[in-house]
């Protein structure tokens, strides 16, 4: 089995949403250990505390954004177009202090 994958720049943002709801953004970018984009891979955000999961896909450049998540801990599965695991960890998105 082939396993030459690596997955780079996980970012966050964050926004406030009415008075105590908040909301994410994620984003990120996945490459080949050569460098090049991979296109299709399967990024999937599950949330450690409610359950709730959102899968995105990467663009040709091989990029995604998701918006509206709830601020929380989320397991994320990152896997190549035919499958083949790419990344798995854990990323804790904090919820923003009030002024």
């Amino acid at each position: 089995m082939k396993s030459c994958w690596v997955c780079l720049l996980l970012t966050t943002v964050f926004f406030a949403r009415a008075q105590d709801s908040q909301l994410t953004e994620v984003s990120g970018e996945v490459y080949d250990m050569l460098g090049k984009p991979i296109a299709n891979a399967v990024v999937v955000y599950t949330d450690v505390e409610h359950g709730g999961s959102r899968h995105l896909l990467t663009d040709l450049n091989g990029r995604y954004r998701a918006i509206g998540l709830p601020s929380g801990t989320y397991e994320i599965q990152i896997t190549s177009p035919t499958g083949e695991p790419i990344y798995s960890g854990k990323k804790h998105t904090p919820r923003l202090k009030r002024i």
